[in-house]
């Protein structure tokens, strides 16, 4: 990420790493941070956020209509609500990181996503 870049923020709420990408980004780029809750207002001209969820199609358009050109970076923070059983819970951080990388990989650019450990240890 540099001056002047397209950030998609995915997951963002509370709103860190969309404050952290427009300190990189500067005045000349943009940031659109996206999350199913409020997004704290950061009141820049080159920031947007939107509530939404990233696996519905109409805010996958939503976002590209507020790009002003295709996007530079996609972070992906987003998880799911954690229920306690790691298969439930690790199914659905792999369907939101298969979303975001749908989303990033409709732009062109660098993408990164957070997901739970893979693998886990039992005892027998």
């Amino acid at each position: 990420m540099k001056v002047g870049d397209v950030v998609v923020d995915l997951g963002a709420a509370p709103g860190g790493w969309t404050q952290a990408s427009r300190k990189v980004v500067g005045s000349r780029g943009f940031v659109i941070g996206v999350d199913l809750e409020e997004i704290e207002p950061l009141d820049l001209s080159n920031v947007r956020t939107l509530v939404g969820d990233i696996r519905e199609s109409e805010v996958i358009q939503s976002i590209k209509a507020f790009l002003p050109y295709p996007a530079d970076v996609v972070i992906a923070d987003a998880a799911p609500n954690v229920s306690g059983v790691w298969e439930l819970d690790h199914a659905r951080q792999i369907d939101l990181a298969r979303h975001s990388l749908r989303i990033a990989t409709s732009e062109e650019g660098i993408s990164l996503s957070k997901l739970f450990r893979v693998a886990r240890s039992t005892t027998l």
